[in-house]
């Protein structure tokens, strides 16, 4: 069964006006219209020495899996709150172009959010180029992005989605990084 379907051509393009700057932000350029928070297992910004005893391989499961299902609650209360879709790359050289696709179902939708580490394992998550979801939600003006380090980002346009985001963020256990 499919879990994304193309979306019709007058909505792919009302979407790619809206999101004209969305490569930028998939590569790590914020445009100056966009705000950020950063979503994390972590209630502050690590330390070097921080991370290397906080991330990796030598995580146990049980506390990876913790962390994973904080994750997974906020893209559920993310997903019950608002429409979303993501948006894949076609074509190559001068016809490449974003694809945006809806989800068939709300469960093709949170399957679609597990994170990476918990899917793959950490081995075979890829570090910062790994096989990372995103979610466009056109009813916030926003994208959430996964990250590699268990902190996601969130871009928005208006404040009122900052609003709405850390309220689901603190329901999920876990913390606005600004």
């Amino acid at each position: 069964m499919r879990h994304l379907v193309n979306v019709d051509r007058k909505y792919q393009e009302d979407l790619s006006n809206q999101y004209s700057d969305i490569e930028d932000l998939f590569s790590g350029n914020k445009p100056e219209k966009y705000k950020s928070v950063y979503i994390s297992v972590f209630e502050h910004w690590l330390s070097d020495e921080e991370a290397q005893f906080n991330f990796g391989p030598d995580i146990s499961p049980e506390i990876q899996h913790k962390r994973n299902l904080s994750f997974e609650k906020f893209a559920y209360l993310l997903l019950k709150n608002t429409d979303a879709l993501t948006c894949k790359s076609k074509g190559r050289g001068k016809s490449e172009h974003l694809q945006f696709k809806a989800f068939t179902s709300f469960d093709s939708a949170v399957k679609y959010t597990k994170p990476a580490i918990e899917k793959y394992g950490f081995p075979y998550a890829g570090g910062h180029k790994g096989p990372f979801f995103n979610l466009i939600l056109p009813k916030l003006f926003g994208v959430y992005l996964e990250g590699y380090d268990d902190t996601n980002v969130f871009y928005y346009k208006h404040d009122d989605t900052l609003k709405l985001i850390e309220k689901m963020v603190s329901e999920s256990g876990l913390y606005c990084l600004y």
